[in-house]
């Protein structure tokens, strides 16, 4: 008999997620979009937006500034301190085209106290719509640019 507080193993158990299945679903549509990854170990992810459909997809290091407004959706697979937000955060802005999005991988921390800075960052360029969502080890971060000055241009 085996000890009360061992687990049974079910062979219908569902595994853990992927982390970049996780990334990809929160990205969501991308057909025709330009999109920008920011830092190493995006292969896998930048491979799924064109896959996908997105219209082109660059990978830039975390020093490499980019051209402005040359992207449509900007990705982070991996944020990992709140030290290199800012820089980041800054070179995201930078290369958003009006009413761009970004969406950030950052380990879980107990505290929070990662994405809490990582949110504040955001909001100190502009970001707005910031949304959070804890998974496992990870959590991911979706913020939007607001599209002022837009109005009967569209």
């Amino acid at each position: 008999m085996p000890p009360r507080n061992a687990r049974a193993h079910r062979p219908d158990a569902c595994p853990p997620p992927d982390p970049d299945s996780l990334l990809l679903a929160s990205i969501g549509d991308v057909a025709d979009e330009r999109a920008l990854m920011f830092g190493q170990g995006a292969l896998d992810v930048t491979c799924a937006l064109i896959r996908a459909g997105a219209r082109a997809v660059t990978e830039l290091c975390r020093n490499d500034r980019p051209e402005p407004g040359s992207a449509d959706l900007v990705v982070v697979p991996a944020l990992l301190s709140a030290e290199t937000a800012p820089a980041v955060v800054g070179h995201a802005r930078r290369a958003l085209a009006a009413a761009g999005r970004i969406i950030l991988r950052c380990p879980s921390d107990p505290s929070g106290s990662l994405a809490q800075s990582v949110s504040r960052v955001l909001r100190l360029h502009g970001f707005s719509a910031i949304r959070l969502r804890r998974t496992g080890a990870q959590t991911l971060l979706t913020a939007e640019l607001p599209l002022f000055g837009l109005r009967g241009r569209v």
